[in-house]
């Protein structure tokens, strides 16, 4: 562009204005309506950190992440798992996500009934979808094949039940989802 600033004309500008405003007030529902979600799930024992919800159970990590759609007002669950013995420095979504039931949209409006009833079908799918996985997901059925953990993982399940957890792993696991 050599050094020149790219102009609009005004119905181009205007158009990318208007978009503008309406994605600042979607983010700001969406920052609400996961305020309501993280007060209700509270009461299953998890922790918030930015769209993540953990707790700790057995040398795991349950968590949730919320995913939040850049084409509209829609999210997506993943209910994970992590073995706190993790060597990984970042988070892997090895789970189920809320996409697999066909028929669940997990959309919010503008309104805080919109915003309600999305949080009260997130916490439904938590009830009825996440947290019998997560009652499945135990260290002995982790560790038989098929598992949702890959070889590493099982292989640091495995030295965390026979005592040889690394401190290091487990202070990051903790960290990167807010339990520490």
């Amino acid at each position: 562009m050599n050094g020149r600033i790219r102009t609009f004309p005004p119905e181009v500008s205007q158009f990318l204005n208007e978009r503008q405003q309406i994605k600042k007030v979607e983010r700001s529902n969406a920052a609400k309506t996961l305020r309501m979600f993280s007060k209700d799930l509270k009461a299953f024992g998890y922790f918030r950190k930015s769209t993540f919800f953990a707790r700790e159970r057995q040398f795991l990590a349950h968590f949730l992440h919320v995913h939040k759609f850049s084409f509209g007002p829609h999210f997506r669950i993943h209910a994970c798992i992590r073995v706190l013995n993790d060597s990984r420095s970042h988070m892997a979504l090895l789970g189920i996500s809320s996409g697999e039931c066909s028929g669940l949209a997990l959309s919010y409006g503008p309104t805080l009934e919109e915003m309600r009833a999305c949080s009260d079908l997130m916490i439904r799918y938590v009830t009825e979808v996440a947290e019998p996985w997560f009652e499945k997901q135990v260290p002995s059925s982790l560790l038989k094949l098929p598992s949702i953990l890959p070889p590493e993982d099982r292989a640091g399940l495995e030295a965390a039940l026979e005592g040889r957890s690394s401190e290091e792993y487990v202070e990051r696991s903790r960290s990167l989802l807010g339990l520490a």
